[in-house]
């Protein structure tokens, strides 16, 4: 299937962009107000990142799960990484120290997205099949939706 890219690989890049721009905002060297930051931070990983997770888990990571010892490392790494990023934005609900925290999830987000993209999205695309890639494609739609 390399060599062009399905609609599920472009779709779960694109879920990225919420986390990319919430990374590059809590990393800046400007950050005025860190309370607001903060919430908003908050409210987007509950929005959208805590859901994001939950369906690449749930659909993308169980569906591909045992076929290649190395996608399952990296999956393995995605999961725990999942995992840390909401531990995190749990402690910024009542954190006092804002701003090392709010950089400390940024930094994390960045790595997350970096893994993803180098490692997962490629050793995915390698381990489906076009009429699987499709099927995990309609599951993360259907699911998804209100």
């Amino acid at each position: 299937m390399s060599g062009h890219a399905h609609p599920l690989i472009k779709d779960l890049k694109s879920a990225n962009s919420a986390m990319q721009a919430l990374s590059t905002q809590l990393q800046a060297i400007d950050i005025t107000d860190p309370v607001t930051l903060a919430r908003r931070a908050v409210q987007t990983f509950h929005g959208q990142l805590l859901p994001q997770f939950q369906m690449e888990e749930e659909i993308v990571h169980a569906f591909v799960a045992g076929r290649d010892e190395n996608l399952d490392q990296v999956m393995y790494i995605l999961k725990d990484d999942h995992a840390e990023i909401e531990v995190l934005f749990r402690k910024l609900e009542s954190e006092v120290n804002q701003l090392s925290l709010l950089r400390a999830i940024g930094s994390l987000l960045e790595e997350h997205l970096r893994t993803e993209e180098t490692e997962f999205f490629n050793l995915l695309e390698a381990s489906l099949s076009p009429e699987e890639s499709i099927l995990i494609h309609q599951q993360l739609r259907r699911a998804s939706k209100p």
